[in-house]
């Protein structure tokens, strides 16, 4: 695990221009400052909506492997949110250093936002799978008069139906 997030970090980097970007002199860093905008997706509303969009996918897929690296730590999705936070602070502030970049507060907030959803997802989806294993599923489908705990598969809460109740709801469905 080490070792991916020291390459993450790396490419990271390299995406955010630290090798190829000339530093501003300090006269610039202060006018780069006054003109940030704090306004939650002030950038993304004055540009055109394809920009937009593209511009918040490539933010949360570039912050998404924060999630997925937490998840490997066993680390809880409140971790992988400050941490990206904390990241993506770092490297968005190190654009008030960089000619050709401005700084986009927003992207903090995507980038941790995405980690924290991919952290919760890989939790759910973990935890379904290891209530649902292969071996119960495959009891489930031969027997069609036992009971199935929608509790154990479900988020919704249910409390339990009888197995041929759901594969009736499965050929109404399909």
């Amino acid at each position: 695990v080490l070792a991916l997030l020291v390459a993450y970090l790396i490419a990271l980097v390299a995406i955010h221009g630290w090798f190829g970007h000339e530093l501003r002199d300090w006269d610039a860093i202060g006018r780069s400052w006054t003109a940030t905008r704090f306004q939650p997706f002030y950038y993304h509303y004055f540009t055109t909506e394809q920009a937009a969009l593209v511009s918040v996918v490539a933010v949360a897929i570039m912050y998404a492997p924060m999630g997925l690296l937490t998840w490997a730590t066993y680390s809880v999705p409140l971790f992988a949110f400050v941490a990206t936070l904390l990241l993506a602070t770092i490297f968005e502030s190190s654009k008030l250093f960089l000619e050709g970049f401005h700084a986009d507060p927003t992207n903090i907030l995507i980038g941790a936002t995405t980690a924290w959803g991919v952290r919760r997802a890989l939790r759910f989806l973990r935890v379904a799978q290891s209530r649902t294993g292969p071996c119960e599923a495959e009891s489930t489908r031969r027997d069609a008069s036992s009971k199935v705990n929608i509790t154990q598969t479900s988020p919704v809460g249910m409390s339990s139906i009888l197995g041929k109740d759901v594969a009736i709801l499965a050929t109404v469905i399909t």
